[in-house]
């Protein structure tokens, strides 16, 4: 029997979610990648909001940044991966990034590093283990859709870890 190329595909994508998820087992790691992750995000993409990389429009109300650029870039590699998830993911990472090109720079930079110092304590003081990104770096693209799938329950069973 042969695999479809889109088979392969969502076997890869579960592959990216299990591996993630056995990373992530206590609740106490959970938790803090439930806080951490979405501030993490929400600092990087302000940071590279301000960032222009084309011409301003409209008294510089439309201008596209490196935030935006980002945004598009994650998406099509969520919706890649999964149609049913991607989308919402990136309907997500929309606000996030919305919501982070608000926030003035000092602050952005206090939650980037902020963020990072809540989820190595959960790897520290609750899981024992390194952060699934020494690993395979695309981890750190998996996070935010594992995280925001378990939020919205739109995450597909996962072998040894909680739906939802």
């Amino acid at each position: 029997m042969h695999a479809t190329a889109t088979h392969v595909k969502e076997n890869k994508f579960v592959a990216y979610l299990n591996d993630y998820a056995s990373y992530h087992k206590t609740l106490g790691n959970e938790l803090t990648h439930h806080v951490g992750i979405p501030v993490i995000m929400v600092a990087i993409m302000g940071m590279f909001a301000k960032v222009q990389i084309g011409p301003s429009f409209a008294d510089g109300w439309a201008a596209i940044d490196l935030g935006f650029l980002g945004w598009i870039i994650l998406s099509i590699w969520y919706i890649w991966l999964d149609v049913k998830i991607g989308i919402p993911s990136a309907i997500v990472a929309l606000g996030v990034y919305l919501i982070g090109k608000q926030i003035p720079i000092p602050y952005l930079i206090a939650m980037f590093v902020g963020g990072w110092i809540i989820q190595f304590i959960g790897h520290i003081k609750y899981e024992k283990n390194r952060p699934a990104f020494f690993k395979n770096v695309e981890h750190l693209l998996i996070g935010p859709i594992f995280i925001f799938g378990k939020w919205f329950r739109f995450l597909p069973s996962l072998d040894g870890h909680r739906a939802h």
